[in-house]
Parts: C-alpha cells; sequence; structure tokens
C-alpha cells in the first residue's frame, strides 16, 4: 500500500485504509544495532555451555546417561535451541536497524503499522518478512501498554491490541526511539487530530495475518445474550453515565417484576473488564431468593471506547456464593496442612525435587477442584426436589423480554 504525504496540518499525514494517520513513533536504527550486538554476545553463552559439556564427556569416565544427572543432562540439550534463538534475534535485529520501511501510524480511523515480523516462530525460522497491518478502531477492543518482566525485571516493552476477535498483537517498541509512555501518549493524542477518516464500509472484518495474532485466555460464566446497546451516537464522555443509566433501568424494572416484598433481594458489583484500562468498568446486577433462586444480570462494555455494550443473564444465587467461598477456605487450609508433606514429597521425587513447588501447587489446585466439586453434588440435588424448572426457566424468558422492553423504552 503507497502513501502519500498530505499537508493540511502542520504534522506529516500519510493516506492509508482507515483514513489519514500520522507517526506516533521514529524507526530507531542505534538501538537496534545495540541490541543485535547484545543477543550476539548472549549467543556466545550457549555455544561456551556446549563445548564445556564436550569436553566433559570426552574426559569424564561415566558416560553422561548413566552418571544420574538428569536434570543436568535436560538442561544441557536446551543449549542448542537458546544459542539458535539468540542468533537469530541477533540477525532480526541487525536486519530491521536497515529497513527502511518501518513506521507506527496513528489517525482518528485506526493503526496502521509495517515492522519486520519478530514473533518467536520467525525468529527461529530467521524469517525476514515484513508485516503490514490496518486496524480500524472498530475492530479494535482495547490496547494497552504492556510490560514483560522475569524476577521483576522489565525484559520486553509492548503495545497491545486486542481485536473484537479475542486476537492480540503486539508492537515491540524497542523497534522505536521513544519509550513505551510516551508512544502511549502519542497515540491518544493523534487519535484526537482533525484528519480525514475515509467514509468506507468494511465487508469483512480485518483480521490479522496468520501466526501473528494469540488468542486471549478468558474464563467467563456461560451466559446468555439478550441485548445489544449500540451507544456510538453518543458523545464519548457521556458513554460512561449510560451505562448506569442503564443499570438503574434494569433495576427498577426487575424491581417492578419481582418486587422485594416477594423476598427478592437485589445487589449491585461494578467491575472492570479490561484490568489494563481502570475507568472502564461494567455493572452487574443481581436477583436472588432464598438460597437456590437467582439471576445475574451484567451490563458489559464490548471495547474500551463504550461503542456497543451487551447485557446478558446467567443463574447466580447464594448457595453458589457460598460454594466459591468454602472452596477457596478448604484450599488455603489445604495448603498449610500440606506444608508438613513438603518434606515427604521432596524426598518421593529424588532427584526431581527441584520440582517439589509444582507438585505442592498441583495438590491445592486439584483440592480445591474436588472440593467444589463435592460441594456443587447438594446444591444440585436440592434444586431437583426444590425447584420448579419449567417455572424457573418461565420466569428467566419474562426477565429477559422485561429488560428488553425496558432498553427499547429507554432509548427509543
Amino acid at each position: 500500500m503507497e502513501y502519500q504525504q498530505s499537508s493540511s496540518v502542520d504534522t506529516q499525514v500519510y493516506s492509508s485504509s482507515v483514513g489519514q494517520v500520522i507517526d506516533v513513533a521514529s524507526p530507531a536504527t542505534r538501538k537496534l544495532r545495540a541490541l543485535g550486538a547484545l543477543w550476539t554476545l548472549i549467543t556466545l553463552f550457549p555455544f561456551v555451555i556446549i563445548n564445556y559439556l564436550i569436553i566433559q564427556a570426552l574426559t569424564s569416565d561415566k558416560a553422561i546417561l548413566t552418571s544420574g544427572r538428569v536434570l543436568y543432562l535436560l538442561g544441557s540439550a536446551l543449549m542448542p535451541f537458546i544459542a539458535w534463538f539468540s542468533l537469530g534475534s541477533a540477525v532480526q535485529r541487525f536486519r530491521a536497524a536497515s529497513t527502511r520501511e518501518r513506521y507506527f501510524r496513528v489517525g482518528p480511523g485506526g493503526v496502521s503499522i509495517c515492522l519486520p515480523d519478530d514473533t518467536g516462530s520467525a525468529t527461529f525460522r530467521f524469517s525476514f518478512n515484513t508485516l503490514k497491518l490496518d486496524l480500524p478502531w472498530n475492530q479494535i477492543k482495547t490496547w494497552y501498554p504492556y510490560v514483560e518482566s522475569m524476577n521483576g525485571i522489565p525484559t520486553e516493552r509492548s503495545i497491545v491490541f486486542e481485536t473484537v476477535k479475542g486476537e492480540k498483537f503486539k508492537v515491540k517498541t524497542y523497534h522505536f526511539e521513544e519509550k513505551q509512555k510516551a508512544i502511549a501518549k502519542s497515540i491518544e493524542r493523534a487519535r484526537t487530530l482533525l484528519l480525514k477518516v475515509e467514509d468506507h464500509t468494511i465487508k469483512h472484518p480485518i483480521s490479522l495475518p496468520p501466526a501473528i495474532g494469540e488468542l486471549s485466555v478468558q474464563v467467563k460464566k456461560k451466559r446468555d445474550r439478550v441485548k445489544d446497546v449500540d451507544l456510538s451516537s453518543v458523545p464519548v464522555g457521556e458513554r460512561a453515565h449510560r451505562v448506569q443509566r442503564i443499570a438503574d433501568v434494569l433495576e427498577a424494572k426487575l424491581v417492578s417484576l419481582c418486587p422485594t416484598t416477594e423476598g427478592y433481594k437485589y445487589s449491585r458489583k461494578h467491575y472492570q473488564p479490561y484490568p489494563e484500562r481502570k475507568n472502564v468498568s461494567g455493572v452487574r446486577v443481581f436477583i436472588q431468593k432464598g438460597m437456590l433462586r437467582g439471576y445475574e444480570i451484567q451490563v458489559e462494555p464490548d471495547d474500551f471506547e463504550y461503542r456497543k455494550l451487551t447485557i446478558s443473564i446467567c443463574p447466580s444465587s447464594l448457595a453458589g456464593d457460598i460454594r466459591k467461598y468454602v472452596a477457596g477456605a478448604i484450599g488455603i487450609v489445604f495448603f498449610l496442612v500440606s506444608l508438613k508433606w513438603m518434606p515427604t514429597v521432596q524426598y518421593e521425587l529424588g532427584e526431581f525435587s527441584q520440582l517439589t513447588p509444582l507438585v505442592m501447587l498441583v495438590i491445592v489446585l486439584v483440592a480445591v477442584g474436588v472440593s467444589a466439586g463435592l460441594l456443587q453434588i447438594p446444591i444440585v440435588l436440592l434444586r431437583m426436589l426444590m425447584i420448579d424448572k419449567e417455572a424457573n426457566e418461565l420466569q428467566k424468558q419474562e426477565i429477559k423480554l422485561a429488560i428488553q422492553e425496558a432498553v427499547i423504552a429507554e432509548w427509543s
């Protein structure tokens, strides 16, 4: 794709499939060469270890396989892979430093990126491919600065973009002169510039090229989608207030359908669907009656700008909450008791005694899972005996219909 310079504003502007964009970071050359030199030095370390092992094998009286040092042998087998990866990283840094077409551009319509492919698989393959990607903002669920660390020491900084399809794309900031925080601020500024956004319909949602995106793993309750609310026409500054307004309307409607005089209790909880963005929050409204009956209505932003909200429903009961807390308490107690078993486990592992903490963690997780499963059995039996399944399903459908009517009446 060709990019043309525009003189409509003071900042140099380029055209892309997501509209006009500007540079939010300057490609680095010296930094990449320095990183290439560093990775070259790192490559020498596993080569030294490999040579040392060869000398040890040739001069030792005992065979390595029968020496009993299994972990030592396994660690040694990783040295060639470490050397290959380090050499690939060095080559990629030097190659990126000599590549002219590198940019990270942002505009009110989206993000435009062109960088060498530096994913893990590309490093092992010594790939020299260049990645070009244009992502419109309506395909981006959230974005945030991310710092990878090892033992508390930062090892890599990047800007992460999560798409609505659950994919992740990392723009590693070592490609640029500016620091991570400065790039993040430039992205926010670039989005508010008065640049031209091309008006075109995307027939097929843009997705990341193969082997680039990482799927975002999240464990969530199974919910029934009830209603979607489009807030794209609402000013950005008012969208967060609309979420609270919708929650108020839904709760008022539900109170009229399930009054407190009949034993129903209501509560509300705010939560952060995107932990990296503290200013974005959703709302959960809980309806409960007795120990076994109840529902959870969730009003969740589909992206970090509240462009659309999803209202969903799932079962929720006081007994289920108690089961969760009891299972957690059992896990803590089991962990404290299992500390007495640590010497025994360490002795049984023998040469693999270094894996003792991992084995203990697995034991505790299994105990929590088993206790949660066992506690669920009496809850299921009580529901079968005390709750009319058909009446409960009918009430759920009435609640879903009431939610839809309340939203339509409020926003029509």
